[in-house]
């Protein structure tokens, strides 16, 4: 059985992330440790702030670590489509090496085109072979991942999983994974807006608002931007995308002997921090600490449940313990989880 660490509060302070770290007992000593934020689109605030990720600097140090905090580009094209972009972002809200006391560096790339092909190997049958990981990730000797906990259109739910799955790997490695969302159209409630064909990165909607899906990468960004809900996916497609995110978190992990996982229960929205800010799903509940993924994100979802004081995750129209599951069945942790309270 998996342990998960709580820093239980309603705004936590900087200090009990240095308690939560200590738990975790993490062989650092001379490693190139990856600290794997999300750093938010600029038109979202509810990211983890870069103060509780400085204090996450300071404990890889402290452990005898050379820390550097990174994130990968985007599979959609908004500003942090490719790397220049992504700087101007993280500069925006505050990543920068003279706060954090590390560098930033964007781990696939100028252009998110930059990996390391892995073989996925796992405890049970899978729909992905390989996966494409970030290279600063892939020659990384340890990593930290700093998550926040949200909801999600397509998944119902990301966390520490969705952050290493889709996070850790090329727009390959992304594309690879979304090739099962690519969206399906109702004509009949489109009205002819033009915003999915003008924000479209890959040209794949056509005059008739068509979907070429020789074009299409299934990012969804479509779907955000249609406000008639003309662009959708199904509930076998959501779990396939679930299931292959925890099989890329898989290939991404294997090479790592020391991973910490941090998730944030704080501002729990409905989207997760690639959107705009929404109104919270439930109370803030703290931090989560765990060597053990699928026991993080199983724990995060009971406890944002329980918060709630119901499903929350019930209107996304798809398990949001899909992921967790299979990722157990891969072999990369345990459902089962003793929750301490520091």
């Amino acid at each position: 059985m998996a342990r998960v660490y709580l820093l239980e509060a309603q705004f936590p302070e900087v200090s009990g992330i240095e308690k939560l770290f200590s738990k975790l007992d993490l062989d650092l000593d001379g490693k190139f440790v990856a600290i794997k934020v999300h750093m938010g689109e600029l038109r979202n605030v509810t990211y983890v702030k870069p103060f509780y990720v400085r204090k996450v600097v300071e404990m890889v140090r402290e452990c005898g670590g050379e820390p550097f905090v990174t994130d990968t580009t985007t599979l959609y094209g908004l500003m942090r489509a490719d790397a220049l972009g992504y700087y101007k972002v993280a500069a925006a809200h505050g990543f920068v090496a003279e706060h954090l006391g590390c560098p930033v560096l964007i781990a696939d790339g100028l252009r998110g085109e930059d990996g390391v092909l892995v073989r996925i190997e796992a405890n049970a049958e899978t729909e992905l072979k390989e996966i494409e990981v970030a290279r600063l990730i892939y020659e990384s000797d340890a990593m930290v991942v700093v998550s926040h906990a949200t909801g999600h259109g397509a998944t119902a739910f990301g966390g520490a999983l969705k952050n290493v799955g889709m996070g850790c790997v090329t727009k390959r490695g992304k594309a690879a994974q979304h090739e099962v969302t690519k969206p399906l159209f109702d004509r009949e409630r489109c009205d002819g807006c033009g915003r999915c064909a003008k924000h479209c990165a890959y040209n794949a909607i056509r005059d008739d608002f068509e979907i070429d899906m020789e074009k299409c990468v299934g990012c969804g960004l479509c779907i955000g931007l249609c406000r008639q809900g003309a662009r959708f996916t199904t509930r076998e497609m959501k779990e396939s995308l679930q299931r292959r995110i925890a099989e890329a978190a898989c290939g991404v992990l294997r090479k790592f002997d020391d991973v910490a996982f941090l998730n944030f229960l704080v501002d729990v929205t409905e989207a997760c921090d690639c959107a705009a800010t929404l109104p919270p799903l439930c109370r803030n509940i703290g931090v989560l600490a765990s060597k053990d993924p699928v026991a993080i994100d199983k724990c995060s979802i009971d406890l944002i449940r329980k918060a709630a004081g119901r499903d929350v995750f019930a209107s996304f129209d798809v398990d949001p313990e899909v992921q967790v599951r299979h990722a157990a069945a891969l072999g990369l942790g345990s459902l089962e989880y003793e929750l301490v309270q520091i």
